[in-house]
């Protein structure tokens, strides 16, 4: 025993130092967490899939009004519990200034400013953000419940678009249910979505067209498009050069537009009496004052 001490006295001995005994400090793994919104301000209530995240950037920046709060949602089963929450700790209040309180979809491509844009309605508002990713939970859970988490083709959630027309048909219209509730107790509902890029429209009518779609499946899209009392599609103001050939689009405008009825060019519309469009400025502030002014 001696003898095994000795020889590992001197390997200790014979040894480099060790990465626990130099003076440099150690360097800490870094590890990706979700950022955490601020204290509370003045602004609606936010309640996001847990892969949007835009709102909290925008707060870190000053780019938006401080939400009231942030909720973040990780499945079905916690949107619909959280909806529930929501309409019965309402207290009848006073609508969308002094009217009753409104139930709108707010869409448009990435970057245009839709959170921005949504953070300035007044606080008895509950924005949802985005319809996309709580319409992936949606899939999952009823894919889970149904299809023993087969995604496929042959006799899963997607054999013959069973799965989407199902849930459509039974889930989703479960929690516009909910969002119904909350505006009822006086709380004006904003859903986020956003739109694909622009493609082709088989129109059976005459020549084909490019068109703005919400980025959602169509069942659920129909289902959300006969819920909301207006469909608004929130983008930038393109001015086109029409010398030549053939148009071309000028860049470096910041100017929006709301679009507030139905075109051959994107699915709005709107139960308000909203002008077709309004000038919307060049941020959410800006945007917000003027649809807001619309009901005055």
């Amino acid at each position: 025993m001696a003898k095994t001490s000795r020889q590992r006295v001197t390997r200790k001995k014979a040894a480099p130092k060790s990465k626990r005994t130099s003076s440099k400090p150690t360097k800490k793994k870094k590890t990706n967490k979700t950022r955490k919104a601020k204290s509370s301000g003045d602004g609606p209530l936010f309640v996001i899939d847990s892969q949007e995240e835009g709102i909290i950037a925008l707060q870190e920046y000053g780019l938006c009004k401080t939400p009231s709060d942030i909720k973040t949602i990780s499945n079905w089963e916690q949107l619909q519990a959280t909806t529930a929450d929501i309409a019965e700790e309402g207290h009848a209040l006073d609508g969308f200034y002094g009217k009753s309180a409104i139930q709108i979809v707010l869409y448009g491509p990435a970057g245009v400013g839709k959170s921005s844009f949504a953070s300035y309605f007044p606080a008895n508002t509950v924005v949802f953000d985005s319809l996309t990713g709580f319409e992936k939970q949606c899939f999952q859970y009823h894919c889970d419940e149904h299809f023993d988490g087969d995604w496929g083709k042959d006799n899963g959630f997607y054999s013959y678009s069973k799965g989407p027309k199902q849930a459509a048909k039974t889930d989703w219209p479960e929690w516009l249910d909910g969002l119904n509730a909350i505006r009822q107790a006086g709380i004006n509902v904003v859903l986020i979505a956003h739109s694909s890029p622009p493609k082709e429209y088989n129109n059976p009518d005459g020549p084909n067209y490019d068109r703005h779609n919400v980025y959602l499946d169509k069942e659920t899209w129909s289902q959300t498009h006969r819920w909301s009392r207006a469909n608004l599609f929130y983008n930038y103001h393109v001015e086109v050069d029409k010398k030549g050939a053939r148009a071309k689009a000028k860049s470096g405008s910041e100017e929006r537009h709301i679009y507030t009825q139905w075109s051959p060019a994107f699915d709005a519309k709107n139960q308000y009496g909203l002008e077709a469009m309004i000038e919307a400025g060049s941020n959410g502030e800006e945007a917000f004052e003027a649809f807001k002014a619309e009901f005055e």
